[in-house]
């Protein structure tokens, strides 16, 4: 049987292992909230741009509810890491 050190490893072991425990502390809304926006697919905005050759791309950018849960989700893993190698 697995022992945890401490709260701090408690937590850490959440964020990890449950979707739900993570959405209402990481991203500060209850799961339920976070499945509305997200599924049955990301609500992405889609356009297309020209290229300097005359042909299209195609840019998919995300909405501003995903947007902002995007950042958080980036803001928790920031905070979980190291700095970034050079």
């Amino acid at each position: 049987m697995a022992t945890i050190a401490s709260m701090a490893a408690l937590a850490e072991a959440m964020v990890r292992h449950s979707l739900a425990w993570f959405s209402d502390q990481a991203l500060g809304m209850p799961y339920s909230h976070l499945k509305r926006i997200i599924y049955p697919r990301p609500p992405y905005k889609h356009f297309t741009i020209a290229k300097r050759d005359g042909s299209r791309r195609i840019i998919a950018e995300p909405r501003q509810r995903l947007k902002v849960i995007q950042e958080r989700v980036l803001a928790c893993l920031k905070a979980r890491c190291g700095p970034a190698k050079p």
